[in-house]
């Protein structure tokens, strides 16, 4: 059978707008320009503020066609399970409007599915010329950031994980006691990670401040969610973590040393 049998053709102008949308979804564009901003933050810390064109461009041209690669091969490894799920049923490949075949060949990359700790620390080896301890605190904070942010969503959303096959806490944490509770844990470890770049002296007492702030609100909302645990209470822990991540970068940039 063809790849694209069954697959409705792209015709006119409305069927481009479409096709785009469900590519751009296929490789998660919006959370793409999530992991661009920390790769221009990697980069600009590694290059001391002095921030080349044509280094800029290409490390955001690879880091954003490795990202979009990683994006659309995860989601074609769980495409039968993403079919289950009421929050993820709409996507390209559960609902046929991109046949398997067409993603996985379209966008295939040998690299598999990238943290999304690296790319801050790709973007500070581009700017530096290689690794340095500031690099690692970049990841530190990006790599403890994502647990607290996706326990969020997937205890909101656990009855479709669980529906789906997933083995995940959330699914097994019906209360949301332990859910919270770790997220608690890994909030007050990335606070601590992000004062790193002032033990480094790279970062002022401007950004100390922000980042004790910011670390302290992220933290007490996930206190709240360990204590209480609700869909507000998870859901506020989520809009937490979107807003935490790139305040604490424009305070790091700014109050770069």
């Amino acid at each position: 059978m063809n790849a694209l049998e069954g697959i409705a053709p792209v015709t006119g102008l409305a069927g481009m707008k479409v096709w785009l949308k469900d590519w751009a979804e296929l490789m998660k564009a919006r959370l793409s320009l999530l992991v661009l901003l920390t790769t221009l933050v990697g980069l600009y810390c590694g290059s001391g503020g002095q921030l080349e064109l044509w280094r800029t461009v290409f490390t955001l041209l690879g880091t954003s066609l490795v990202a979009a690669a990683a994006a659309a091969l995860n989601e074609w490894i769980e495409r039968d399970l993403d079919a289950k799920m009421i929050r993820t049923a709409q996507r390209p490949l559960p609902m046929g409007r991109i046949s398997p075949d067409e993603a996985l060949v379209a966008l295939n990359t040998l690299v598999g599915a990238v943290p999304g700790a690296i790319p801050p620390l790709i973007g500070f080896v581009a700017g530096r010329g290689n690794l340095g301890l500031e690099g690692w605190a970049l990841f530190s904070i990006l790599f403890l950031w994502q647990i607290p942010h996706f326990l969020a969503i997937a205890w909101r959303h656990r009855e479709d994980y669980r529906r789906a096959g997933f083995r995940m806490l959330p699914c097994h944490d019906e209360q949301g006691r332990v859910t919270g509770l770790v997220a608690l844990v890994y909030c007050l470890a990335l606070l601590a990670a992000s004062i790193w770049p002032v033990y480094l002296q790279s970062a002022g007492l401007g950004y100390a401040v922000g980042a004790v702030v910011l670390g302290g609100a992220f933290a007490f909302l996930a206190g709240s969610f360990a204590w209480k645990p609700s869909l507000v209470s998870a859901r506020n822990l989520f809009l937490g973590s979107i807003a935490y991540l790139p305040i604490l970068l424009i305070l790091l940039v700014v109050d770069r040393k």
